[in-house]
């Protein structure tokens, strides 16, 4: 009987590297590439000087301008021939990943999204230098109510993304078309989470200055003052999520990166800016794509930052192209990880049904070893009660209760908790 191991993203039949590291020298090539057919302005202006290429990238018919002044300039990038090669990748990769998410059962599908949104409250953190585990991450995503998990608000906001067709009600995602649907996005993430002293002292947002600290306290970045401006900047922001000014995804990559200039918040900005990411994300892409950029954001930190400091930077002018081409980069990570994932975890499905159909003549309790099984592969911090098992089968709850006794005395399962029943798999089929 096989035991189920866990795929995190990692190729098999390359030599021992960290995860996505492949990945990442390939994508990350293209940035090179991207860099050297089209020099940043700071670059030019060593390399060329004489020559006022800024005003020409401006006048281009492919340039797109945003009524948004970082430093001295309006904000505009250029929609080069790399982006969009790099675009036609993106929706080639969604393509691969839609098709190789359909091929799995529907609670292998719901469970690895479930795991992509643990990671992703995991990333968050990450990214504000708070170590948490999966396991944290996870009782923060089931149990945000009775459970006293930082950013708890953030994962119970961000499970609502995966209800597609849910029938708006007090409680499900919020919209965000104007800037009071920001604020209560804010509000609704970071709830007894922020300090009084950090609480927004304006209108909606902050009334004073703000800096982004390093760890070596540094600051790397001044939000824009004073409130007006932090309006004015996410209003740009919320046009663009509105009525893009080339794609969905490019207005996605460009609203996050303007909110994250604007800072509009004290403290919480991240989970904040993180969470209206995912969500314009998901209205261009897959949620499941959605779900994976923390991660990757998270992988390539130090990349993000030069990038995002690219755009302040005066000698650039306030131009965004390299950073929009880096993003697209990191979806494309994003994208190929989850197909790895995928693929091998759903071939160790695979082999683990046939052998339950051998072992478990009982309709039953095979079906409950399948269940199992999906939640172990593709949820590892998955427990699953009896009540589920109950709905997920269509049987009476004695009926389960008694399958379930039956595999408790073959060692395959155990007994986590009692009251209420949760129960994992055990034995051979522990996970690896």
């Amino acid at each position: 009987m096989p035991k189920l191991a866990i795929c995190r993203a990692e190729n098999s039949n390359l030599p021992d590297a960290p995860a996505n590291y492949y990945l990442r020298i390939t994508y990350f090539l293209q940035i090179d590439k991207i860099m050297n057919t089209y020099p940043t302005l700071k670059k030019l202006g060593y390399t060329d000087p004489g020559t006022d290429h800024c005003s020409a990238r401006r006048a281009s018919p492919s340039a797109v301008t945003l009524p948004i002044t970082i430093g001295d300039h309006p904000l505009f990038y250029l929609i080069t021939p790399e982006m969009l090669q790099l675009t036609e990748q993106v929706w080639l990769n969604e393509g691969r990943v839609s098709r190789t998410f359909a091929a799995l059962p529907a609670r292998a599908r719901e469970q690895y999204n479930r795991s992509l949104l643990v990671g992703d409250i995991v990333a968050t953190n990450g990214v504000e230098n708070i170590v948490s585990t999966r396991r944290e991450a996870y009782t923060a995503l089931t149990a945000p109510g009775g459970a006293r998990v930082r950013h708890a608000s953030f994962a119970s906001l961000l499970s609502l993304l995966l209800r597609p067709n849910r029938t708006p009600s007090p409680s499900s995602a919020p919209d965000f078309t104007t800037l009071t649907d920001i604020r209560r996005i804010y509000d609704r993430v970071t709830t007894g989470e922020i300090a009084p002293e950090n609480q927004p002292d304006g209108e909606l947002f902050r009334a004073g200055p703000v800096g982004v600290i390093s760890a070596s306290q540094k600051i790397l970045h001044h939000g824009f003052t004073p409130e007006e401006k932090i309006a004015e900047a996410l209003q740009t922001a919320i046009n663009e999520w509105l009525n893009s000014s080339s794609t969905r995804l490019n207005a996605a990559i460009v609203g996050h990166l303007i909110f994250e200039i604007a800072h509009p918040f004290y403290d919480g900005n991240g989970r904040t800016g993180r969470y209206l990411l995912t969500a314009q994300l998901a209205q261009a892409l897959s949620i499941t794509t959605a779900l994976k950029i923390s991660s990757a954001i998270l992988d390539n930190r130090a990349d993000y930052y030069r990038h995002f400091a690219a755009v302040e930077d005066p000698r650039n002018y306030a131009e965004t192209t390299h950073f929009i081409a880096f993003f697209l980069e990191l979806v494309l990570e994003a994208q190929e990880s989850i197909l790895v994932e995928l693929t091998e975890n759903g071939r160790v499905l695979r082999d683990f049904i046939d052998d339950v159909d051998v072992q478990f003549p009982d309709q039953t309790s095979a079906a409950i070893m399948r269940t199992l099984a999906q939640n172990q592969v593709f949820l590892p911090e998955a427990e699953t009660t009896l009540d589920e098992l109950a709905h997920e089968l269509g049987v009476s709850k004695a009926t389960v209760r008694g399958r379930l006794e039956g595999l408790l005395a073959n060692g395959v399962i155990k007994f986590v908790s009692h009251r209420p029943i949760r129960v994992v798999l055990a034995g051979a089929y522990a996970r690896a």
